[in-house]
């Protein structure tokens, strides 16, 4: 018997760095010294996901312009310079470079595998 697997709430290239997050799980875990959260991320245009450490925020979906990875290391809410990060801070990375994507984010929080 057969089933369906329905991934299509996210990107490919968001899904990627989802799941190198889930394999690297265990390591995270043993490095930091509080809780990782990780939500959706969908800003009307891109989607995503959205993860906080501490007071730090970082988003990362496929860019709504391209199939490249757009990653917002600002946090949304309330935030109120959101159009000055929004164009002064954002990554883009090319679609195949998810690895590179894992490890700015490991980066960014202070991670160490």
């Amino acid at each position: 018997m057969g089933r369906i697997l329905d991934l299509s709430k996210r990107n490919w290239q968001a899904r990627c760095i989802y799941e190198l997050i889930m394999e690297y799980k265990n390591d995270i875990e043993h490095e930091i010294d509080d809780t990782l959260i990780i939500e959706i991320f969908d800003n009307g245009r891109e989607r995503g996901y959205t993860l906080k450490y501490k007071d730090k925020e970082l988003s990362f979906a496929e860019n709504r312009n391209s199939d490249d990875i757009v990653v917002y290391p600002f946090k949304w809410e309330n935030n109120k310079n959101i159009e000055q990060d929004y164009k002064t801070k954002s990554k883009y990375f090319k679609r195949e470079q998810f690895h590179k994507v894992f490890d700015y984010i490991l980066e960014y929080f202070g991670i160490n595998l």
